[in-house]
């Protein structure tokens, strides 16, 4: 009885420059920060989407839109009444992220002080 969306967002990023100690030539840590970046992701999105969905209650992302293309039947049952089940959506969202490439790594270089 809820309108219910789920968001999927994918993207390739990289890493320009990494002057920390996490050596990220291992792809093990590469799997973290991708993971970290996407869990950061998701909540800022999610805190955006209840923003919108509370403070403005406005389908400024198409939602309504999408669901009209691909659930025209659905769509009709609620077009009349979409700003208020807009604002009730149960939103899910999913972020995939792969980090492709990795630019300068290692620690920042460090000039000794003249004696």
């Amino acid at each position: 009885n809820k309108v219910k969306v789920y968001l999927t967002l994918t993207g390739n990023g990289e890493v320009k420059q990494n002057n920390t100690p996490f050596d990220l030539t291992e792809s093990n840590k590469v799997n973290i920060v991708e993971k970290e970046v996407e869990e950061q992701l998701e909540q800022s999105i999610r805190e955006l989407i209840k923003k919108v969905q509370k403070k403005y209650k406005t389908d400024i992302f198409g939602f309504g839109d999408t669901m009209f293309r691909r659930h025209p039947s659905e769509w009709k049952k609620i077009k009349d009444d979409w700003k208020k089940e807009f604002t009730e959506a149960d939103v899910k969202v999913d972020v995939n992220i792969a980090i492709r490439l990795i630019g300068l790594t290692g620690s920042s270089p460090r000039i000794e002080e003249a004696r």
